[in-house]
């Protein structure tokens, strides 16, 4: 194959060399593009996994969330672990004459942490947005979630670097814990799958959790009335329990890809393919020609025809150009030939 390769002409084989610069090329920049788009989609997925503990921690410190409502009330509430109604005073005159229907109770419906988590995600979810967060454990109270097969596998690439770290798991102070968490924060494992990125990120149970998850007779009964049985307990301060789940959906076809180049972007590939284009025509203008044409002087000379000497350059011998100099050594040749033809002519 390189013995027929050899044997083609140097145009041919400039073709064929540059044609396989530009498929590694398009190869090149299709890899560049994916690991970009990766790269981005595991930057959404880690943000996305920040802004879910944050609300976590939020809405841990006042133990959840009581949402108001009243009987005449609009706003569905959604799922709630508890119901608290307060009987409003008997309102006076002006308040019945302001205020058309005043409602005779207030009701609070109570949320916690997780169930607020989940609602914001399906609120993204149902603004179209590309990025969806869960809390998914392996050991839930509610079995909506549990983990599957992807979760399963975060929980024990996660679970194993903390056994690894050397970082302390039982009879925790606050410094344990604290390490814990820092290390939670800074451990994370993804997936792609088709045109998703699965990315997670472990939760560390903290004493928030525990006021749910210590155990079924210390769960507050709206817990343990609207989760029946004895999932979802068990958590120990420090112990991994579960992972931030993020899918984000990445753009994998090339008209998505391309639509969001910038000029910039499409300028330097003109640049390359423009540069592309010169080196051919160099190639042709600057080396194949003249060699063709030095290829036909020396046939000529061969035959001994009356031909004109080529000149590329005024000062060929001079020159550092190669094809210049090829041009002088082979019209020097031709003098000698000619020089030493004269002589054995004449007898000598």
């Amino acid at each position: 194959m390189i013995r027929i390769f050899k044997r083609l002409g140097i145009n041919t084989q400039l073709s064929v060399l540059l044609g396989a610069v530009v498929a590694a090329a398009v190869v090149a920049l299709s890899q560049v593009v994916n690991d970009i788009n990766v790269a981005q989609a595991y930057r959404s997925g880690s943000a996305y996994a920040d802004v879910a503990e944050a609300i976590g921690v939020w809405s841990s410190r006042p133990r959840g969330i009581w949402v108001k409502t009243d009987a005449q009330s609009s706003y569905e509430v959604g799922v709630a672990l508890d119901r608290y109604v307060v009987p409003r005073p008997v309102p006076s005159a002006f308040e019945v004459s302001a205020v058309d229907g005043v409602s005779p109770v207030t009701i609070y419906h109570w949320k916690n942490p997780a169930l607020i988590q989940r609602e914001i995600s399906d609120v993204l979810h149902q603004a179209n947005t590309p990025i969806r967060f869960k809390m998914i454990s392996d050991n839930p109270l509610n079995r909506d979630n549990l983990a599957k097969r992807f979760e399963l596998s975060a929980l024990e690439v996660v679970r194993a670097k903390l056994a690894a770290s050397g970082l302390k798991s039982e009879n925790l102070t606050t410094e344990n814990v604290n390490q814990i968490l820092q290390f939670a924060r800074s451990t994370d494992y993804y997936e792609i799958q088709g045109e998703k990125l699965l990315y997670a990120r472990p939760i560390v149970a903290t004493k928030a959790c525990l006021r749910c998850h210590e155990s079924e007779g210390s769960a507050p009964e709206a817990v343990r009335t609207s989760y029946p049985g004895n999932q979802g307990y068990g958590y120990k301060e420090g112990g991994i329990i579960g992972v931030v789940s993020v899918e984000v959906m990445m753009q994998r076809s090339a008209i998505e890809i391309f639509s969001q180049m910038s000029i910039h972007a499409w300028s330097a590939i003109a640049l390359f393919f423009l540069l592309v284009c010169c080196v051919l025509a160099f190639m042709r203008y600057g080396v194949i020609r003249p060699v063709a044409l030095l290829t036909l002087y020396a046939e000529s000379i061969k035959r001994q025809d009356n031909i004109e000497p080529l000149e590329f350059d005024s000062e060929e011998r001079t020159s550092s150009n190669q094809i210049h100099r090829l041009s002088a050594s082979i019209k020097a040749l031709f003098e000698a030939l000619r020089h030493y033809r004269n002589r054995f002519g004449s007898g000598h």
